[in-house]
């Protein structure tokens, strides 16, 4: 068993001190690695509480350019930036539209960042309710005018004609529309 830094070789295999833990690398040559990867559920459990201690720069997604994105990297980098995938690409040292990319391939990614951001959503919606009950006015209006439309909050507006009857109206062809302009055109006083 060889050692280098912070990876242990014992071929053909390579072991990596991650996450309390090792991960398991079976290598098959200089050019033929396979990365063992966990799942998500596995990487949120790990990490969570624990994001500010990922080193993001000598991650392996950050580290060589010319490989695929490692899933580890990419989750805990979404769940430091708040699911926002150009923050996370600037951790990742990636572009964001690459980055996007790779999460609308991964199923389990993708559902991670729809979850974690319906989980937001609901945050940021119980604290509007939470700032109306106390007394913020703007909330209140907003609470109110969205979900109590039932009974009668709304901003709705009904436009009606002369004494509450219908707007008039009226169809005219593009030979009446020509008629006109050209009418107007030519007037003395241009009305």
């Amino acid at each position: 068993m060889e050692t280098a830094g912070n990876l242990w070789v014992y071929p053909p295999f390579q072991f990596i001190p991650f996450a309390g833990g090792f991960l398991l690398l079976h290598t098959m040559g200089k050019k033929d690695t396979t990365y063992v990867e966990s799942t998500v559920d596995e990487i949120v459990s790990q990490w969570r509480g624990r994001e500010d201690r990922y080193d993001f720069k000598n991650c392996a997604t950050n580290t060589d350019h010319g490989k695929p994105y490692f899933k580890d990297d990419v989750v805990v980098a979404l769940m430091v930036s708040g699911c926002n995938v150009a923050k996370a690409s600037r951790l990742l040292g990636r572009r964001r539209n690459n980055l996007a990319g790779y999460i609308n391939n991964n199923d389990d990614v993708h559902d991670f960042v729809r979850e974690e951001r319906e989980g937001q959503f609901d945050q940021i919606e119980q604290n509007t309710i939470e700032s109306a009950i106390a007394g913020d006015g703007a909330d209140r209006r907003f609470i109110l005018t969205t979900r109590a439309k039932d009974r009668g909050y709304t901003t709705r507006v009904e436009k009606t004609g002369a004494d509450g009857g219908p707007i008039e109206t009226e169809v005219i062809g593009a030979k009446k529309i020509l008629e006109h302009l050209l009418a107007k055109k030519t007037s003395p006083d241009g009305t």
